[in-house]
């Protein structure tokens, strides 16, 4: 059988937060006078707890990001996991603190990669391209605006033969 102290220890590595792990053990049907001592017990109780923003600053200080991989950790994409509707609200809030991180990379002798408008382009093309796929996936048909959005013509000039390929196959999919 787990003991208390086990099953802490079990929900901390899991990276959860003090909050979320006194929800748990509440599930699990122990007190909260129990949870309390025990946290004390393990010299949790005066641990911070992890919030978006302290793990964005721990992000931001391992090294130079781009603004694209801020944005896509911010937005929850890819091997980030998801954010809140809250985090992507104050998402220019986020991005100016990633700005400020550059300039301290920079200060600090760290390069910044300068992207060009043609890699800005292709990269809010299959941003557009991916979330319409989603639309469509779940069952939602697109507008008239959308489908014109998604013409292959129009990231044809970007000369990227995948994405114009992609493009070409969710207009046949509208």
């Amino acid at each position: 059988m787990q003991t208390l102290n086990d099953r802490i220890n079990e929900l901390n590595t899991n990276g959860l937060t003090l909050t979320k792990l006194k929800a748990y053990l509440t599930i699990d049907g122990y007190t909260n006078k129990e949870v309390t001592s025990a946290l004390k017990e393990l010299g949790l109780t005066g641990s911070k707890p992890k919030t978006f923003a302290s793990e964005y600053y721990n992000y931001l200080a391992i090294e130079l990001r781009s603004v694209e991989d801020a944005t896509d950790y911010i937005n929850g994409l890819g091997e980030f996991g998801e954010t809140s509707k809250n985090v992507i609200a104050h998402k220019s809030h986020y991005l100016n603190i990633r700005e400020l991180s550059e300039s301290i990379w920079v200060s600090k002798g760290g390069e910044v990669k300068e992207e060009t408008d043609r890699d800005i382009d292709i990269k809010a093309a299959y941003l557009l391209l991916k979330r319409l796929a989603k639309k469509l996936d779940s069952g939602n048909s697109l507008t008239k605006a959308e489908k014109n959005r998604i013409h292959p013509d129009k990231v044809s000039y970007l000369e990227d033969a995948e994405l114009t390929a992609a493009y070409n196959d969710l207009s046949k999919r509208a």
